[in-house]
């Protein structure tokens, strides 16, 4: 199932358990359709477009029927008729009753687990206590006013089950012959039933227990309530104990002690008493080391370290105060004196060692000599001041003991009057435990039921009265000072309660999880039941769905398989592509790769290659394939689910014809361009590359040298004395159309480079009286050329220079100089450093071949 829900997600986004499922998840597609419609940037007319609108329309259209079947309009029913008053009544009492107690149940055992319950239940208890004289609002706290709160509750619920009860009937009644009121409205017995139901879930989660204000005779009923009000003499037992206590010490006492608790008189005196010796628990200034020349020092302890041991025993005493239930008795005072004379002689013994130690230490030290010891009067003011703690700290300690013994003395209770008010106790429980089992049996007949609801509240019911059965049977134990005055035939009496409230629980507790049993197993059934009498409601609903999913997906690909404006466009670019790159590894030029390289793109080139309409049909590829996948892989889970449901649908193609569907809508155009594969979504960084590649052929032939390998031959004639002189030219060099005359005869010619990076410059001058190394040194001047290195040469009989310089643009330029006829020949080659030896070999190569 969880790859069901997890495909469902992946479709709908909608939890395919969740209520009203399917509606929401039709809801959910119609959304995504329509936020597709609206992305579709085609006119009105695209067939997108169209084929979108039209599943939109008949989503919808299935949607109308989910809600018609959701309604419960009965329209594939039969038995449907009008239901006279007395049966609706007769009908409401049977079927609502155990509704009403399972949900009853929940609440009452809720509202007593419930904090905020039974917080805001005491508080209101508490608030009666201290307007009442006959109990002291002292003892109106902690677990004691919690558990009254608790009972309370139970007692409540019990009380006012029937009226309650009676109450939610007619109410029940009401709204449902308000609905069947209508002339136009006919049922039938099984929705009859469902409509009762949801009414009475309706009343009752409108509804709560507890709420009204404290009912004052409910809790004086209550055991817990009797407990607290005998609590009242233990209160005066305790004041008259610490008033003594305290009167002994010299402590004078508030006036509103009698309403203060143990915890808030035991911090009221010993903040009193630790204030006695607060003053001496001081910092010992150390001075250790601070004498003078051949003197000593002692290292006094510091006297502040046993606010620590204050400290423990005020913890130790608040501690054993706030716990005390009651039941402590001499025994129990003794151990606690036992425990704080250890602590505090511990605690003291170390601090005496440390001063003994420094003495011995300093008379080691001064054995036979005369030295002066620079704090000797403060180690001896740090010993008394230490031997007065000692004195008042041990006070301190035995006081607490003596007033933890006091309270301990308190709250004498009679054997006999304890085993009368414990049996009573012991019964109200079990009352308790068979009212609840009660309710639960007879709320057993909600197994009938398919409403979730009713079966949330009668698990829950059940699941927190088992936790109160728990709290319920929790053991009380007597008090210590009860037992002592106890025969035995008293505590005879005491286990013969307990069994008895023993045996009453395990009866209940064994019918409560016997009615569970049955519920649980009848309730199954019920569903069994529910699910195949609705399974040829939800075959008709299923059958539709895949329909629509399947012929929707069919659409799709249908549509896609004719979008094919992507194949000739690419199919076009590969051939204008080959045809580029084939003139290029050829020995000619070719000037619209050339043009290509420069513009950065081949597709502009393709007279049958329009980018818009690639683009705008891939976007509509790209939805038809996500509409059509998602239809498709829906109409397989929906069968899954289904099948798992036992429902049979017939309406799935065959494997052959699912691959098939799935094959066209995720069939994809592209070409191989070299080694990349070109397709609509990646055409342009692929044009990127396949230019790349083109000026990479352009840039080998312009700089790779092939031996016997030159381009074209010019020949230039001086317009003066009409010499001519032909040179044979790199291949693939470019002529910028730079030719011009020079001033005194001569001109310059310059080409570049197929990838633009170099230049060559042919120059011819008359000779003007200079001779090659006074014309170079004039050159490089008005070029602004740095000279780096030259050499001289000789080619056929003719001497010639041949320099390397630097341009003020961080280029290597490099030059061939020759007299001939009364003229200066000048070759050079402007490239990067990176080219300096490709430029070099041309620069050979056409010397070489110069012809005058």
């Amino acid at each position: 199932m969880k790859k069901t829900l997890t495909a469902f997600l992946l479709i709908f986004s909608v939890n395919i358990h969740a209520e009203d499922a399917m509606k929401a998840r039709w809801e959910q597609r119609r959304d995504y359709l329509q936020d597709i419609n609206g992305r579709i940037t085609a006119g009105a007319e695209s067939p997108v477009k169209v084929l979108v609108t039209e599943e939109i329309i008949k989503t919808g259209e299935f949607i109308k029927l989910i809600e018609k079947y959701n309604s419960g309009d009965n329209t594939l029913r039969s038995g449907n008729r009008k239901f006279p008053v007395h049966e609706i009544e007769k009908q409401v009492k049977e079927t609502s009753l155990p509704v009403i107690k399972a949900y009853y149940v929940k609440s009452l055992a809720g509202d007593y687990l419930s904090k905020t319950a039974t917080d805001r239940i005491a508080e209101q208890i508490k608030l009666h206590g201290k307007s009442l004289t006959s109990i002291d609002d002292s003892v109106l706290s902690g677990n004691t006013l919690r558990a009254a709160a608790g009972e309370y509750i139970l007692e409540t619920g019990k009380k006012r089950y029937d009226p309650s009860m009676n109450k939610k009937i007619h109410s029940v009644i009401s709204a449902v012959e308000l609905k069947l009121s209508k002339t136009d409205y006919v049922t039938n017995m099984q929705d009859l039933r469902s409509l009762i139901i949801d009414e009475t879930v309706r009343v009752m989660e409108e509804s709560s227990i507890g709420e009204d204000p404290l009912d004052i005779n409910i809790l004086h009923s209550t055991s817990t309530w009797e407990s607290l009000c005998g609590n009242g003499v233990q209160q005066n037992e305790l004041i008259t104990s610490v008033k003594l206590f305290a009167s002994d010490r010299k402590i004078n006492l508030p006036e509103n002690v009698d309403k203060l608790k143990p915890d808030e008189i035991e911090k009221y005196i010993f903040m009193y008493r630790y204030r006695q010796i607060e003053p001496l628990l001081v910092s010992t200034p150390d001075f250790s080391g601070k004498g003078g020349y051949n003197s000593l020092s002692y290292q006094i302890p510091d006297l502040s370290s046993l606010k620590v041991l204050a400290v423990e025993i005020n913890r130790y005493r608040s501690q054993i105060v706030r716990n005390l239930n009651g039941s402590e008795g001499r025994l129990f005072s003794s151990r606690v004196e036992n425990s704080l004379n250890q602590l505090t002689g511990r605690f003291l013994k170390s601090m005496e060692k440390k001063f003994e130690s420094e003495k011995k230490r300093m008379e080691r030290l001064t054995s036979g000599k005369k030295i002066l010891i620079y704090n000797e009067e403060m180690f001896k003011s740090a010993w008394n001041i230490f031997n007065e703690l000692k004195v008042k700290i041990t006070e301190y300690s035995n006081d607490s003991a003596a007033f933890i013994d006091s309270l301990c003395l308190i709250g004498k209770k009679d054997p006999g009057e304890y085993i009368f008010t414990y049996k009573k106790h012991m019964d109200r429980k079990a009352e308790t435990m068979a009212f609840l089992g009660s309710l639960i049996e007879g709320s057993s007949g909600c197994s009938q039921s398919a409403n979730e609801s009713v079966h949330v509240a009668y698990t829950r019911g059940v699941q927190y009265t088992v936790k109160i059965s728990r709290s319920l049977q929790m053991p009380v134990s007597i008090p210590a000072e009860v037992r002592r005055g106890m025969t035995v035939e008293s505590l005879q009496k005491v286990k013969s309660v307990n069994a008895s409230f023993r045996e009453r629980m395990k009866n209940e507790i064994l019918s409560i999880q016997k009615n569970f049993r049955d519920y649980s197993k009848n309730h199954e059934e019920k569903k069994k039941q529910s699910e195949k009498s609705d399974t040829r409601l939800m075959t008709r609903l299923g059958q539709e769905e895949m329909e629509i999913l399947i012929s929707f997906s069919k659409k799709c690909s249908s549509r896609y398989e004719k979008m094919n404006y992507s194949d000739e466009a690419f199919r076009q670019y590969r051939d204008r592509f080959t045809e580029l790159a084939t003139a290029l590894q050829g020995n000619s030029s070719d000037n619209a790769a050339l043009s290509a390289v420069k513009s950065g793109t081949i597709i502009s080139s393709c007279p049958g290659f329009d980018s818009k309409t690639l683009d705008a049909q891939y976007s509509e590829k790209v939805m038809l394939r996500e509409m059509g996948l998602k239809s498709l892989n829906g109409a397989i889970e929906l069968y899954r689910y289904y099948s798992g449901k036992g429902i049979k649908l017939n309406v799935m193609p065959p494997v052959e014809e699912i691959a098939s569907v799935k094959k066209k809508l995720t069939a994809a155009s592209s070409v191989k361009i070299v080694s990349w594969d070109m397709n609509e979504k990646n055409y342009r960084e692929t044009d990127e590359k396949a230019v790349e590649y083109l000026k990479q052929l352009i840039n080998k032939k312009a700089w790779l040298i092939k031996k016997n390998e030159t381009g074209q031959t010019f020949t230039f004639t001086h317009p003066e004395s009409g010499v001519n002189i032909t040179v044979s030219l790199p291949v693939g060099w470019i002529n910028n159309n730079s030719f011009r005359t020079l001033p005194m005869g001569g001109f310059k010619r310059i080409y570049i480079s197929p990838d633009r990076s170099g230049e060559i410059h042919i120059v011819s001058l008359k000779e003007d009286g200079k001779n090659l190394k006074e014309f170079q040194e004039k050159m490089n001047s008005l070029m602004g050329y740095k000279l780096v290195q030259k050499k001289w040469g000789s080619v056929s009989g003719r001497s010639y220079l041949w320099t390397i310089s630097r341009s003020d643009r961080d280029k290597i330029v490099q030059s061939y100089m020759v007299q001939c006829k009364g003229y200066i020949i000048v070759i050079s080659g402007i490239s990067d450093s990176g080219k300096q030896n490709a430029i070099h070999s041309h620069l050979d190569s056409i010397f070489g071949s110069i012809r005058v």
